[in-house]
């Protein structure tokens, strides 16, 4: 089998693919030396799925399975779909909702994680909630800002997502310029976070998941 079918074999399976992959990233961009090149590679694999029309239907599809599930408030399942929807279904918007979903696990779960355990209450301490919300910050949300800047033909229709997320992003520098250099047995606060996060991206109705 030659490479092309091949690839367009893996694109137009991923709706289901995605489902069943594990929690994590399947593109380690880790391996770039440098944020352009990140960019670089991301908006190579952009331009050349979104050019061939079924491929960019199969993109769609995939995208929305996974904003279904955050349309049902299912967020570590969605967190999980749009992880592995990385390298399937490269969208800037991927960047902002792995943000989003991954600072609201945190928010909804922090009474009951390991993480924000403390004797007599729940506790996110100052340090590891810096050292996660700065990794958030500059890898996702800041990321999926610049390369949404850098497309000039994307798709209209989620402008409002973009703008909450520049709100968002603005609001968790804050956070962590308060909270960088303090004590680390300091508590967050996490109703500012979740003041920073407000009301979820997007609002029904569900969107197509056709197959590919």
């Amino acid at each position: 089998m030659s490479i092309k079918p091949l690839l367009t074999l893996l694109t137009c399976a991923a709706p289901a693919m995605i489902q069943a992959a594990p929690a994590t990233h399947i593109e380690d961009f880790s391996t770039y030396r440098t944020r352009a090149q990140r960019q670089e590679q991301f908006l190579d694999k952009y331009n050349r799925l979104t050019s061939n029309a079924s491929q960019a239907a199969c993109q769609r599809s995939a995208l929305n399975a996974s904003f279904n599930l955050y349309l049902d408030g299912k967020f570590p399942e969605s967190y999980r779909n749009f992880s592995n929807a990385y390298t399937f279904a490269p969208d800037p918007i991927v960047f902002v909702f792995l943000a989003d979903t991954s600072l609201r696990i945190f928010a909804a779960d922090a009474a009951k994680s390991y993480l924000f355990k403390k004797p007599g209450n729940a506790c996110w301490r100052s340090q590891s909630f810096v050292a996660k919300a700065r990794k958030i910050l500059t890898e996702e949300y800041e990321m999926g800002l610049d390369l949404r800047a850098a497309i000039k033909n994307y798709p209209s229709g989620s402008e409002k997502t973009f703008e909450r997320a520049r709100r968002t992003s603005a609001c968790l520098d804050a956070m962590i310029t308060e909270y960088e250099n303090s004590a680390d047995e300091t508590c967050i606060d996490i109703q500012y976070l979740k003041r920073c996060l407000g009301q979820p991206l997007i609002e029904g109705p569900k969107r197509s998941v056709p197959p590919c």
